[in-house]
């Protein structure tokens, strides 16, 4: 009778086993049941899991509209791949990077701050530019950018008035030639061919930019 008494105990023994080694066939039916149950499990974990990311790229919309929903960290990762960028003039350089967005909830622009690292002679200093500017989107390409940069602030502390007209120029170059020219976004294509940018609108900390034909 004590025999008996222990096959529930012996069991998870051979099914353990037989999903180690892949061997399938070797596996009593309850071993069966459990492997096909665990394969379940996973698959639908993984189909729940990646439902969000889907919802995070791509909003509810009107009939023909899309919704790109975009995070600034998202913004981040793309403004990161152009950075550093450098500029010279005589005895002066300015290298900007470290690129931080700023979303402000009922605003129409993104905000952005730049490291800013100004050689003069023998002085290195550190300072902040900010700039804002509106989104712009290009179709063909399925690319948003940053359209008509302004400078909101630009600061480095200790940096010599008698320097300040060259410096300012380097900023004036940047923030007018180079980050309209920078992609902040891709989408795909095949879903937004033709398509152009219907409006703009910050919620939440999110940048909702819906597009239409």
């Amino acid at each position: 009778m004590l025999h008996e008494s222990t096959p529930r105990a012996t069991r998870a023994g051979p099914v353990l086993e037989g999903l180690a080694n892949g061997d399938h066939e070797n596996l009593r039916a309850g071993g069966r049941v459990t492997a096909k149950r665990l394969w379940y499990s996973g698959a639908m974990m993984t189909r729940w899991l990646s439902i969000p990311v889907v919802v995070a790229l791509v909003g509810c919309a009107a009939p023909g509209r899309l919704n790109v929903v975009l995070g600034a960290e998202q913004l981040e990762r793309e403004l990161t791949k152009s950075f550093p960028v450098k500029r010279e003039a005589s005895v002066l350089f300015m290298e900007l990077a470290d690129p931080k967005v700023q979303l402000q909830s009922g605003s129409e622009k993104v905000g952005l701050t730049l490291r800013a690292s100004v050689g003069v002679a023998v002085l290195r200093l550190e300072g902040l530019l900010t700039v804002r500017g509106k989104l712009r989107y290009q179709s063909d390409e399925g690319l948003f950018f940053l359209d008509a940069p302004e400078v909101v602030s630009f600061e480095v502390p200790g940096l010599p008035a008698a320097n300040q007209p060259q410096v300012f120029g380097l900023v004036s170059d940047v923030t007018q030639t180079f980050l309209p020219t920078v992609p902040i976004h891709r989408v795909e294509k095949n879903s937004s061919a033709r398509m152009l940018l219907k409006s703009v609108k910050v919620e939440d900390g999110r940048l909702i930019a819906e597009l239409g034909l």
